[in-house]
Parts: C-alpha cells; structure tokens; sequence
C-alpha cells in the first residue's frame, strides 16, 4: 500500500519548484550566452557561499579553540588531552562529512571527498529536476485543482424528486477522460519508480473533483402536489428525461470511478442511482396499472351469455374497425410507457457497472426489462413479440370464444403456467376471465339441470321397482311407469348423458361432487342397457337384450350331472336352452321370466325336484323345476333374487357377466345347487363383431341433493383462478 503526501502540500511543493526550476534555467542561459556555451541539461543551483562542510581541515570555530586552550592550561588534561580530543573530533568529522555526502547524492551530483569545493561541479541532480517537473505537469491537470467541496447527497428527500445537471456531468466526464489520458500516456515518461504513486494521487485529485461536480449536478426539486392522473404522468416523464440526458454519462462516470477501484465513491453513487431509479421505475409500473394497456373494462366477462363472440363488448367497440382502432392506442400507451419512459431506466439498472449491486426488486427489473424488449420488437415490426401475439389473440381467437368451445379452446392447465411476460400474461388473464365465465354460467346450468333430474327421480322413481331397496323387494311392490322411467333417462341424456358433462364444473370441485357422482353413474349405467327402449326405433317397451350360460361354475355346483334340460324364457315368442346355439334372447317389459331345470323322467331316480315352500317363486312340475318372477320388470327381479354372493363362485372370464344361483331341494336332506350367467349387451363398436357386455347397474333408491358447499361456488370462478384446485373424474374410482 502506498501512504501519500496531502495533496495540498503537493501543490505548494510544486509551485516553489516550478518558481525554483525557471530561476534555475534562467540564470543558466544568462552564462552560456556570456560564454557561447550551449545551454546546460542541469542548471547550477549549488552557488551558495562554502560552508564548514567544505573544508579538507576540521574548522569548528572559536568557542572550540577557546576549549581547547582551557584544556591545555588545565593541571587534570593538558596538552596530550587536547591534542586527542582535536584528533577523535577531526576523525569522527570525516565519518559525519562522509555520511551525509552519501546521503545527498540523490538530491545533488557526487562531490567526491577530498575534492576542493571549487574544483567540484556542484550542479543540480537530474533526479531532483525531474521530481519537479513530474510534481509541476501532474497538478496542471484539470482534475487536481482544488475541488469546491460541494456537499453529495447520498439519498433523496422524503417528498423531492431528483434531477441531474447533465453539463456537470460532461465536465465530471471530461476530467475522466482527462485523467485516462494521464495514467495512460503522460505517466509514462515519469521516473518509473514515481508513476504508481503519482497515479494513485491523480486519482485521489479525480475522486475529489468528480464527486464536487457530481454533487454540483444534484437538483432537488418537491414533488407536484396531488401526483395522480396527468400529474403524475408529467413528473415520471420528466424524469425519465433527465436520465434519457445523463445515463451514458453515468455509466463511464461508473465504468470509471470502478475500473478505478475508488470503491467508496462508486458505491455510493452506484447505490444512489439504485434507489432513485427503481422509485421511478415503481411510479412508471403504477401508471402501468392505471393505463391497463389491453385490458378489459370487465375482467370477470360477468356481462358475457357465452352465446355470441366477447370481443367486441369486452373493450367496447362495434366492429372490426373500431377494434382496430382501439388496438392502435393501446400499442401508443406500451411506446410511451416502455420506450419513452421506461428504457433509460432500464438501461441503468441492467448495465454491466450496476450488476455487483443486489436489485431491490429482481422481479420489477425482470419484468420491465422483457416489456422494453417486446415493444422495440414490435415497434421495429419484428415477427414473434409477444404485443403482436396478444394483438393477434383478440383480434382472432377472443372472436371465436362461445360457451360451448371455451373448454376445449383454453385448457386450464395451460392458464397455471407462469409466462415469464407481461403480455403474455395478460393474454393468459383475458383466457382466465374467460373460462371463468364459461365456468360459472356451466356450473349454474348444470346445477339447474342436475336439481331437475333430483327431484323427477325423488318424485317419480325413487322407492319404486327397481330403485327401491332390497328389503322392499316382492311381486307386490310398486314398480316404476316405463313412461316416467323413459322421460327421466331422456332428461338425463338431455342434459349430457354422462356423470362428466351433467355435472361440468361441479365434479371438479371434488369429493363434495362424490355422492352426485356416484348416482349419475348408476343412472349412465342403466341409460346403457336400456338404449335400445330411448332411441327412435324403440318398440315402445323397455327391452334388455342378453345373453345367457348355462351349468357354469361346476367347481362350485352340486347335482348338475342329474339335470338333462336347461331352459330360459323372457318373452312371449320362445325360450332358449342349453343345446341351443344362439344364447342370446331378449327380455321385453311386462313378460315374465322364467328358469326352468328338467330331470330325467326315469325309473328307480332318487333324486327329483322338489317344492321348497321357502321359494315362492319355484314351481316343480313333474321333474321339472321353473323359477318364476311374474313382475312388470321380471328379469330384473330375477337377477336381484338369484344373484350369487361373490364367495359363491370362481371369478368369469367376463367380470360383468351376473352369475345367477338356484337351489332346487332334491330329497329332504339334499338340495341341487344350479349356476347360470346373465350377460346384458350392448351394442358393438365393430359391426363384425358382438355386442360388449354391460356392467349391471345397480339401481339407486334415491337421489341426493348437491351439497351446500357446492352452492357457495355457484357464482364463482374458483377452478379457473386456482382458488380450488380442480380434479378428475378419476379421482372419484371406478
């Protein structure tokens, strides 16, 4: 480390010098032009008369000789004493008279010892000459002259707005270039071992210069009274146009005083720019707001049906033109705001010399940066800025949106991905409103239409066969009219036929949506088997269409070997048994069904049907055994009866196939144990191949209202603004 001089003693060192080295010159011309000689390199400046030091003898003086004659009177030391007392001092004058030649040799040139002062060239060291003129050239620079000393303001005042001086700045720019000039051309014909210290005291004479003129350029000025709307506007735009003026003066000042290491200046400089430009940049992102460039005047579309296009109602125009027209004074609004008002205080914050600072506000700077860029893009007609993108979303896809495309046009996925720009995610907030709408109006449809379907089916069906409970279930039990049956299903296919479209928006919720779920896909499941009986080519009956299996699940049946027939009957034309090819027949509303198991008729058997008074629906007849169910919806009840427990057989190839189980008492103490399958079909979706096989539904005894936690979200956009987090139907099972 280098420890300096004051500079202010420096200066006054320089100037007698300079007065000293122009005596010098003078009088050196005046002698070489008395004697023609040329003009010396080093002019004479040891002309003063000799002193003690010049002398070959020790000459002290005579208060010295006066002590010597008292020595030499004295009876203690005499004349020996003094002799040795004048013989040491002559010695030890000669040491001291050479010492301190040798130790002015580099202000003077070597007079050797023993020299006779006047025979010695006595003339100015070389070295000392150039001490001066290096002293003398480094204080005439412009940046070491004594700075003023104006006081720098490190932060702006509560209620002022800061302006720069931006010719103060020039000259703060010139004394810099000034002093580059310096360290790196004019030092370098300085004595090498002075230009490290003399540049270090130019910069500390830069320093003091730069930081007076910045100081000088600071201009207070108090905030507008009432800085809202236009005001507001003004003073933003004033000030951004000062730093439009100032900022590459600021960044070389930066450059500079950092390059420089002058660390404390350019951090406090550095920190000042900080904090006033991301006020002003916090002021220029309120008027952002305030303008709302491309926004809505209603984002929440509360005034859109979802019938006709939004687009033109949602920024109040009538037409194509006037949609133009609007789009036009919004692109002004971004010019004026990012690139008149914005730019050079982004192009402070981001340059390289602010980059060691930590950003107040990562995000801000983020996102003003990205806005800056895209309007010079679209300014500049570059393809692919994200302006021209949102332009082309409403003038084009905005027009398009109806209720019934929303869903499938804007995937609510998309809208929780994070865009990184501002554009974009205004764009992604005009898609949010929306799907919000078309959201809301969904939800409030479908649980207009669901509450329809709850109280047709709780007036007309529910507690009627076959949506009546087990423990209600005999031939004398009320059973559901085949017209209201019919016009619920018809409803229910109205409203969408399926759990995922009645309740749209509302499943999404979650589980709150489980009970309504679970009932619409048992309604979805009996809408499969009956399809037939809703569609225009009904005969006007329910009809199920099924096949049938006979003597399956061996492993678990008794007695099977003694049966010689196996028969099944569900309508009025025939029946179809066990050697038959075709299994497949059809039950028809209002016919009754029957399972019939005939043993053999021969002599000496020891096993035949019998009556079982526990059964009312098995009839025996000779050896024949007929279970019977004579309701309006026999099949059904049948399969209710009849359906084997799940522990009862081994698992079908099939899981949907019904595995139907009959006990026929066959002596008093036993009883034959008979399977059959019931496989209810629906159609095919390959013309060549059969029908699939449905799933039997399991009739609901009642409909459940939708909760009241569903009801508080009827008016509410909650998927699509994330306050809930939607799910799938998968989540409810299978």
């Amino acid at each position: 480390s280098h420890v300096l001089p004051n500079l202010n003693y420096l200066r006054d060192l320089g100037t007698d010098l300079g007065v000293v080295l122009k005596t010098f010159e003078a009088e050196a011309d005046s002698k070489s032009s008395e004697s023609g000689e040329s003009k010396v390199a080093s002019p004479d400046i040891l002309d003063a008369p000799p002193t003690w030091m010049d002398k070959n003898v020790f000459e002290p003086g005579p208060e010295f000789e006066e002590f010597l004659c008292a020595l030499d009177r004295s009876p203690f030391f005499g004349a020996e004493t003094s002799q040795a007392v004048v013989d040491n001092c002559a010695v030890g004058m000669y040491h001291l008279r050479y010492s301190l030649r040798e130790l002015t040799k580099l202000l003077t040139s070597d007079v050797r010892f023993g020299e006779q002062p006047e025979e010695s060239t006595r003339s100015c060291s070389y070295g000392i000459i150039l001490l001066g003129k290096a002293i003398k050239t480094l204080f005439s620079e412009p940046y070491m002259r004594r700075a003023l000393g104006h006081q720098f303001m490190t932060t702006v005042p509560e209620g002022q707005l800061l302006y720069w001086d931006d010719k103060m700045l020039k000259a703060a720019c010139e004394l810099c270039a000034q002093y580059e000039a310096f360290t790196t051309q004019k030092i370098s014909s300085f004595p090498v071992v002075l230009q490290e210290s003399f540049r270090l005291l130019a910069r500390d004479g830069l320093q003091q210069n730069v930081m007076s003129l910045i100081a000088q350029s600071q201009n207070f000025v108090p905030v507008p009274m009432g800085s809202d709307g236009s005001a507001l506007e003004e003073s933003i735009r004033s000030l951004t146009a000062n730093m439009r003026l100032v900022v590459q003066q600021f960044l070389k000042l930066l450059e500079m005083l950092n390059y420089e290491s002058v660390s404390f200046f350019y951090i406090t400089l550095r920190d000042l720019l900080l904090a006033s430009n991301y006020e002003t940049l916090y002021a220029i992102d309120a008027l952002m707001k305030k303008v709302g460039p491309y926004h809505i005047w209603d984002p929440s579309f509360s005034w859109w049906d979802g019938k006709t296009s939004p687009a033109y109602p949602a920024y109040g125009v009538k037409d194509a033109q006037d949609l133009n027209s609007f789009l036009n004074i919004q692109s002004q609004h971004v010019t004026n705001l990012a690139i008149t008002l914005a730019k050079p205080v982004i192009d402070l914050l981001t340059s390289d010399v602010m980059l060691t600072a930590n950003p107040l506000n990562r995000a801000l700077l983020t996102k003003w940066k990205r806005i800056v860029e895209q309007a010079e893009a679209f300014q500049n007609k570059q393809p692919g800025s994200s302006i021209g993108t949102l332009e082309t979303f409403i003038t084009t896809t905005l027009k398009g949106y109806t209720l019934e495309n929303a869903f499938e046009e804007i995937k609510l996925a998309d809208l929780q991905e994070e865009q990184g720009d501002h554009f974009l995610e205004t764009m992604q907030y005009i898609k949010k409103g929306v799907l919000g709408r078309a959201e809301v109006l969904t939800r409030q449809k479908n649980m207009k239409n669901y509450q329809t379907l709850v109280q047709y089916f709780n007036k007309n069906l529910r507690g009627k066969f076959p949506f009546s409970p087990p423990s209600s279930d005999s031939s004398q039990a009320t059973e559901v009219d085949p017209d209201d049956f019919k016009e619920f299903l018809l409803r229910f296919n109205e409203f969408g036929g399926s759990p995922e479209k009645i309740l749209d928006q509302i499943y999404q919720l979650g589980v709150i949506a489980q009970d309504a779920v679970v009932f619409l896909r048992r309604i979805e499941a009996i809408a499969a088997v009956f399809k037939e009986y809703l569609s225009d080519n009904s005969v006007g009956l329910p009809v199920i269409t099924y096949t049938n299996e006979f003597n399956v699940n061996r492993d678990r049946a008794i007695g099977t070997n003694y049966v010689a027939d196996w028969t099944i009957k569900s309508n009025y034309e025939f029946a179809i048994g066990h050697m038959d090819k075709v299994k497949q027949t059809q039950w028809v509303y209002g016919c009754p069904t029957e399972v019939s198991f005939r043993w053999p008729d021969v002599k000496g058997m020891t096993e035949l049907p019998l009556n079982d008074p526990k059964q009312d629906d098995l009839v025996v007849s000779g050896t024949t055994a007929t279970f019977t169910c004579k309701g309006k919806w026999s099949l059904l009840r049948m399969i209710r009866r009849h359906k084997a427990h799940r522990g009862d057989y081994v698992p079908m190839s099939n899981p949907n196939s019904v595995v139907l189980k009959f006990v026929v008492p066959v002596s008093e103490t036993k009883s034959a144990v008979l399977f059959n399958t019931v496989s209810l079909m629906g159609d095919s979706t390959n013309p060549n191949l059969p029908g699939r096989i449905l799933n039997l539904p399991d009739f609901p005894t009642f409909a459940p209202d939708l909760p009241q936690d569903i009801e508080q979200f009827r008016n509410e956009a909650v998927l699509s603004f994330g306050v809930v987090k939607a799910v799938s139907m998968s989540s409810f099972g299978n």
